[in-house]
């Protein structure tokens, strides 16, 4: 009976340092100790920079607009005043 579990020890031996050794056994250990890829953590702060530039650019179209908005409100009023008062003015006298 010894003797027939030696092979059956070693082949679950290489099986288990094999899969240690294997990119999903590297995942798992990284995940055990709550390491990072190191590979990863480049890409990862080159997107952080990204998103950080991005959300600037729409605060700063976002500003643009809302005074694009402002002055767009400032002349509608300022027509919407000059009909009113063209409109008083093509009234006939007896009319008003």
């Amino acid at each position: 009976m010894p003797g027939e579990l030696i092979p059956i020890i070693l082949f679950i031996a290489l099986g288990v340092v094999g899969v240690a050794w294997s990119p999903i056994g590297q995942g798992i250990g990284r995940m055990m100790t709550g390491g990072k890829d190191p590979r990863l953590e480049g890409e990862l702060e080159a997107l952080r920079a990204e998103i950080e530039t991005l959300r600037a650019e729409v605060e700063e179209r976002d500003a643009r607009l809302a005074g694009q908005i402002e002055e767009a409100s400032g002349r509608l009023d300022f027509a919407e005043r000059l009909l009113a008062q063209q409109q008083k003015q093509n009234v006939l006298p007896g009319q008003r």
